[in-house]
């Protein structure tokens, strides 16, 4: 992460993906956020359909993990994909959900949409 700080920041981007659960995350350089602002973004995805239809939240994520982590911007644990609409000024991330996959005919929605600006820190909501 250092390395990146120095060299690419705020235009590095890490996928990552298949761990059963959504994430939006400021990567630092340190372990403690608040050594100031973020250098890189990094987008995990879910698998579509493994591990049942999820949920809207994940037991002990949400009510422990999250308030002790700043640095994660958003989580679901719903299946989906994502989508990455890459310019040549920006990065913006489209969280597609379905709300079961036990079933045929679930509907697809955009649960959450993030962009990352090149050379601007941070990632926000598109």
């Amino acid at each position: 992460m250092r390395t990146i700080a120095e060299r690419a920041p705020n235009r590095t981007i890490v996928l990552t993906g298949d761990i059963h659960s959504n994430w939006v995350n400021e990567l630092h350089v340190s372990d403690t956020p608040t050594d100031g602002p973020g250098v890189a973004a990094e987008f995990v995805t879910t698998s579509i359909s493994s591990g049942g239809d999820g949920s809207d939240s994940w037991s002990g994520v949400n009510e422990r993990t999250l308030p002790e982590n700043p640095h994660v911007r958003w989580h679901s644990n719903r299946r989906g994909y994502i989508t990455c609409d890459v310019a040549a000024d920006s990065w913006i991330s489209d969280f597609r959900e379905v709300p079961y996959v036990s079933r045929p005919g679930a509907p697809v929605t955009s649960a959450s949409k993030w962009r990352v600006a090149w050379g601007e820190a941070g990632i926000d909501r598109a």
